[in-house]
């Protein structure tokens, strides 16, 4: 989880096919692809200023 959260943070893998290609995630059964959209749709939602 810790590399894909990274991955995301880095700005490197922004869909869940970047994502699943180095790591190997989301590329065998899919039933963790709705989960991996998710941590990418949050990354790129607009942050308040604190």
């Amino acid at each position: 989880m810790n590399a894909i959260l990274t991955a995301i943070k880095s700005s490197w893998a922004m869909s869940v096919e970047a994502i699943g290609a180095p790591l190997g995630v989301g590329t065998s059964c899919g039933g963790c692809r709705p989960e991996l959209a998710a941590l990418v749709a949050a990354a790129q939602q607009p942050r308040a200023a604190e």
